[in-house]
């Protein structure tokens, strides 16, 4: 599975994202990571996301995350999220469930290639 991004913009270190559902919530993390996608770019590979964990629960119960892990700088506070999913999922609303995907970004040019 990949996982797409609208602005893969990634902090050194821990990141999170948020995906509508539980669709992310028990897939296993291949060795090499999912492979990160750049939906404006032509589908472009940028590299991996190796995730370090994931959590499950309605999008109201995030309003104390650490919205400064979050990988979009627009949208790390908690409105900010809202409005993002609103536009991406019409008809979003803080009921909705959803996944948080803790990840570390590795680009193409650092990521050791798998073991054929």
């Amino acid at each position: 599975m990949d996982l797409l991004f609208k602005n893969p913009t990634f902090h050194d270190g821990l990141n999170w994202t948020c995906r509508k559902g539980s669709k992310w919530f028990d897939v296993d993390c291949p060795p090499e990571g999912f492979p990160v996608i750049d939906t404006n770019h032509s589908d472009k590979v940028l590299g991996f996301a190796h995730s370090e964990y994931r959590t499950f629960s309605k999008f109201r119960e995030i309003k104390n995350s650490d919205f400064s892990k979050q990988h979009d700088p627009n949208c790390r506070n908690y409105d900010d999220l809202l409005k993002e999913m609103q536009k991406l999922y019409p008809g979003f609303t803080e009921e909705y469930e959803v996944t948080i995907i803790f990840f570390e970004f590795v680009p193409v040019s650092e990521n050791p290639k798998k073991e054929e």
